[in-house]
């Protein structure tokens, strides 16, 4: 366990102090900017906001981020794997005593936190611009919620938590995947057309509740507007994903030639 913390807080440091993770930041502060001009030249037709307030500024903004967060974390992923092979930075870990599990695991665990990372950066940057252009007053409005106050806030960090375990799940499918994609490029590249093509499923409704897509769009709303029974099917299908591209990633990963 000792040896995953050392590996985990590694990554830890690495994730936190890395220009991409400034980048992210820029490009979200960016597009929310774009949104708010959009919001005051042609109202909720020409952008997610429905509500001028800080209060309702992140959490609807949330799912218009799907493109940028995805392609964020495929990115991501391929550059704690395939990136470190490519440039053989894995030897030098792999040497010390650590095991292919333990090396694995600690992959799975930043994973996690970037995707809660994310998540933070885009609801904190949210608040802030909402704040610099509408100011804190104004109350939430997310479906057919509509509270202010503390209450909104503890609701659109709960949204938050959803979203990035769907999104956790996605990172856990990119992994797997990468293992059979020779560089970074091509990780992003294939996470683009899986967020692309999977957002036709909304067209079969029989199926979407099982596309993973489905889940990153709206289980962070559906939590507050379905009912328990459907949330909990959501949630365990988000679970299985996790599980099955874990799983099937470890057993890729142990058993793959690390010659680089």
């Amino acid at each position: 366990m000792k040896k995953i913390r050392t590996l985990l807080a590694f990554e830890g440091r690495r994730m936190l102090t890395s220009k991409s993770t400034l980048i992210y930041v820029i490009i979200y502060f960016i597009s929310y900017i774009i949104s708010v001009i959009f919001f005051q030249l042609y109202g909720s037709d020409g952008s997610v906001l429905t509500e001028a307030s800080a209060q309702s500024f992140p959490i609807q903004h949330l799912q218009a981020g799907i493109l940028f967060t995805g392609t964020f974390i495929a990115i991501y992923v391929a550059q704690i794997t395939r990136q470190e092979r490519t440039q053989s930075t894995i030897k030098l870990i792999l040497l010390r005593p650590v095991s292919r599990l333990q090396y694995y695991i600690s992959k799975i665990l930043s994973i996690a936190f970037f995707s809660m990372l994310l998540t933070l950066i885009q609801i904190t940057v949210g608040y802030l611009v909402g704040m610099l252009f509408f100011g804190w007053h104004g109350t939430l409005v997310f479906g057919d919620i509509v509270t202010s106050g503390l209450t909104g806030v503890g609701i659109t960090f709960l949204s938050g938590v959803a979203f990035a375990f769907a999104y956790f799940a996605f990172g856990m499918l990119m992994m797997l995947l990468s293992e059979f994609l020779p560089r970074l490029i091509d990780c992003a590249a294939v996470g683009i057309v899986i967020l692309l093509i999977g957002q036709y499923a909304e067209v079969l409704p029989s199926i979407r509740p099982y596309v993973l897509v489905h889940q990153m769009l709206f289980f962070h709303q559906d939590i507050f507007e379905m009912s328990a029974v459907y949330n909990l099917r959501s949630a365990i299908v988000i679970l299985a994903y996790c599980l099955a591209c874990s799983f099937a990633g470890y057993y890729v990963f142990r058993h793959e030639d690390l010659s680089v």
